[in-house]
């Protein structure tokens, strides 16, 4: 079983980037140790008084009592507050897309912008069917006007949402959450003991250690593969899909974008790799922890893979003849380079992965 404080520092260290965790994690760790340091001797002096006052029998201090190491611990994570918020301040910028500060007037602008952009929009592509078709109709009309004012619609939420992210992110709101370090300087490091971290214990001062997770280190594990298992499922279906799944079937008369003539042993091979990417996927989820061999057999199944699919596409017409004279551009080749540069990201992605589980299991 973690102690509090070991489950207090997980907790913010797994919120703040990659690069700032060995310093978050040495920072908060020494934050926490010298004020529980300074409520000890608080309560030590209080005890020393009241044993010169000939009341040291009574045991009606609080922290000398037995157990009082386990209440200073509670006291002082709690006036730390949510590790979320002392997270935020490490980080130095929000965990969420549009805060409380701007939210109201996002709202505000939302509900201005998105109906004046659906009546310009409908009024506008309703006015081009009627010039542009010699023999509109009124289904016809409804039919254009709607479905391409659709996306302007989206259009506009995004730009405004877009626009309303960055002024989270660059207003002087943004810059007074991120607090200002020993040194004085912005969101570099959490201030000394009893400075900002009281204004952060005010502000979070419903937040109890009853809340405190005990997050394994196994947890991201666990759902990194779930995102794998899912996607290899997916990628078992596209040797399936026709092109009128994409709305392209006038290209190969709806057939699939794979070449049927392609060899049977190429869709078992694929196949079978792919059975072997989501067996290592449901390990990862029933047993959650990353070792040395668990990594190493990742990484040469995904190389692997990799090859295999190189093989293929250089040497076989693995895209339907139909599709690949429709484009001027090498689609094979494209597929290749596509290919290895999602390989060599997961490659990157699953050896970060595995240096901050161990980092993690360390902490933990």
């Amino acid at each position: 079983m973690h102690s509090l404080t070991d489950r207090y520092v997980h907790a913010v260290v797994r919120r703040v980037p990659e690069a700032l965790r060995p310093e978050v994690t040495a920072d908060v760790t020494a934050m926490i140790a010298d004020m529980t340091e300074a409520r000890t001797e608080a309560a030590q002096e209080i005890e020393d008084v009241e044993a010169a006052a000939g009341s040291a029998g009574t045991g009606t201090t609080a922290e000398a009592a037995p157990g009082s190491a386990a209440r200073v611990e509670v006291a002082v994570l709690e006036e730390l507050g949510d590790p979320a918020a002392l997270a935020r301040a490490y980080s130095g910028s929000p965990q969420h897309l549009i805060g409380p500060d701007h939210f109201p007037t996002y709202r505000w602008v939302l509900a201005w912008v998105i109906p004046l952009a659906l009546v310009v929009a409908l009024m506008l592509n309703g006015l081009t069917y009627v010039v542009s078709t010699p023999d509109a109709h009124l289904g016809g009309l409804l039919g254009t006007a709607i479905g391409q004012s659709v996306p302007t619609v989206f259009i506009a939420f995004g730009a405004v949402t877009l626009l309303f992210a960055i002024i989270e992110r660059s207003g002087p709101t943004a810059v007074a959450r991120t607090g200002t370090s020993g040194s004085g300087e912005p969101g570099t490091s959490a201030p000394p003991p009893g400075t900002s971290a009281r204004r952060r214990a005010d502000a979070s001062r419903r937040w109890t250690v009853d809340r405190l997770e005990d997050v394994s280190p196994g947890s991201s594990v666990r759902a990194d593969a779930v995102v794998a298992l899912i996607i290899t499922g997916l990628l078992a279906l596209i040797p399936l899909i026709p092109t009128t799944a994409l709305y392209v079937g006038h290209l190969n008369d709806g057939e699939t974008f794979i070449n049927p003539e392609l060899g049977l042993p190429w869709l078992i091979g694929y196949w079978v790799l792919l059975v072997a990417m989501a067996a290592a996927a449901i390990w990862r989820i029933s047993r959650p922890r990353l070792t040395t061999v668990r990594v190493a057999i990742d990484m040469v199944t995904d190389l692997t893979m990799a090859v295999f699919l190189t093989v293929a596409l250089l040497t076989q017409d693995v895209i339907h003849p139909a599709i690949a004279p429709a484009s001027d551009l090498p689609v094979q080749l494209l597929t290749v380079l596509f290919i290895w540069a999602i390989v060599i990201w997961d490659q990157v992605a699953t050896v970060r992965a595995y240096l901050s589980h161990i980092a993690a299991e360390r902490r933990a």
